[in-house]
């Protein structure tokens, strides 16, 4: 149980994220997304990029339960 709230609580954090980015009118600009449920469940973002002032650039964003 203690995984799996975990797991809902880092995707919501980065829906979150991408959310406030779009919320602000920034451009966000995602160059993939993969999602592993085996052996545990992990989401990375690759490619993550907010069009701010300066630019916020992440290579790759992990999260894992």
């Amino acid at each position: 149980m203690a995984r799996i709230l975990k797991w809902l609580t880092v995707l919501t954090l980065l829906a979150l994220l991408v959310l406030a980015a779009g919320a602000l009118g920034l451009p966000v600009r995602l160059d993939g997304i993969e999602v592993a449920l085996w052996p545990l469940p992990a989401v990375a973002l690759n490619g993550v990029s907010v069009q701010s002032k300066p630019a916020l650039t992440l290579a790759l964003l992990r999260g894992a339960a």
